[in-house]
């Protein structure tokens, strides 16, 4: 997926550094196994925590909205198989 999801209007008010942050995040598991996704996955939870990013549920849904607005089928289906690991490790 290219980087044209994070122009779209319904993402206006969030921050670029966050979108930048999940634009890297899905283009660097586009390839990765399961196991490797977790790992991945921890890695970002720790560097939003040491830069003091959150998101906010409603920000979640509206990134995760648009993605899929712009993503193939397969792209979805990795999307949805790390939305739900990250769920699993709350």
């Amino acid at each position: 997926m290219d980087a044209n999801w994070m122009q779209d209007d319904e993402l206006s008010n969030i921050s670029k550094e966050k979108l930048l942050l999940i634009n890297s995040f899905l283009a660097d598991t586009s390839k990765m196994s399961q196991k490797e996704m977790m790992m991945f996955i921890m890695n970002i939870i720790k560097k939003c925590k040491e830069q003091n990013i959150s998101f906010s549920k409603e920000e979640m849904k509206q990134i995760m909205e648009v993605v899929r607005k712009h993503a193939t089928p397969d792209e979805i289906a990795k999307i949805d198989k790390v939305m739900k690991m990250q769920n699993m490790m709350k």
